[in-house]
């Protein structure tokens, strides 16, 4: 059985949002789902193995692409941050008293920096928390730091609440803050029942879905469809963003029909 979840308009208001091209976007998407999933793998093997962790200080994470990529857990303690592990694939390397690579610092301060920024903006609706990613800037200087709005249950999907944070290069001075979605819808999941998202309006003022729908789409295995301000159609699945032309609208809507 299918579920179908129509969504609308995350708020009315809109604003001007930094604009990067489709293959851009599409990049983005991509990179936020392997990053999110490289530090999602490593959380589960460092509270497997040390569930000491649990009661202990808040760990964040830095997730370095380099080859074989690896995901390093920092704790934030001042003036300095502390590092802790490094996991590189199922490997765990106690990295306690060592000090971070250099790139690696300038991401977490970075990171850091675009927390303090943003925190005031999060949306708790539904428990929410938040996941923190560091890319780069596709401008050729300084980070892109996303605030994904996430949960823990397994049987609800969030859709929106995330936040994208352009910040310097060196990490030290964030340069705006965009929000992408201008708030935050939840859908409850049920057994044995197929999830399909037929339709999300985007509430942000941009002429293409944004970045965290490519995210989406693939940290949910769901196609989304995304209509935006110039009243066009679009879809975004397997890591594309598609605009629906006439033909395939009218077909799509002769197809209905029948």
């Amino acid at each position: 059985m299918t579920l179908s979840i129509f969504c609308f308009a995350l708020a009315v208001s809109a604003s001007e949002i930094r604009e990067f091209s489709i293959p851009t976007l599409e990049q983005l998407g991509a990179e936020l789902s392997r990053r999110d999933a490289m530090a999602a793998r490593a959380s589960d093997l460092v509270l497997t193995q040390h569930p000491e962790l649990k009661k202990g200080p808040l760990l964040e994470w830095v997730t370095d692409l380099s080859h074989p990529g690896s995901v390093y857990w920092i704790v934030d303690t001042e003036p300095e941050a502390t590092p802790v592990y490094k996991v590189v694939g199922d490997r765990i390397e106690d990295i306690r008293g060592k000090p971070l690579p250099v790139g690696v610092q300038t991401r977490y301060r970075a990171r850091r920096n675009a927390i303090k920024a943003v925190l005031p903006k999060l949306n708790g609706a539904y428990g929410a928390h938040y996941n923190f990613e560091v890319l780069n800037d596709p401008d050729g200087s300084g980070f892109l730091v996303y605030a994904l709005a996430a949960t823990n249950k397994r049987d609800e999907m969030f859709i929106g609440g995330h936040f994208r944070i352009t910040v310097s290069a060196d990490g030290s001075r964030v340069e705006r803050i965009d929000d992408l979605s201008k708030g935050l819808l939840r859908f409850k999941l049920e057994r044995d029942k197929k999830l399909e998202l037929n339709a999300s309006a985007q509430a942000v003022n941009s002429d293409h879905p944004v970045e965290t729908f490519v995210y989406s789409s693939y940290l949910y295995h769901i196609p989304m469809f995304v209509g935006t301000k110039d009243k066009a159609y679009w879809v975004v699945n397997d890591g594309k963003i598609h605009k629906f032309t006439k033909a395939e609208l009218e077909a799509a809507g002769h197809n209905e029909k029948k």
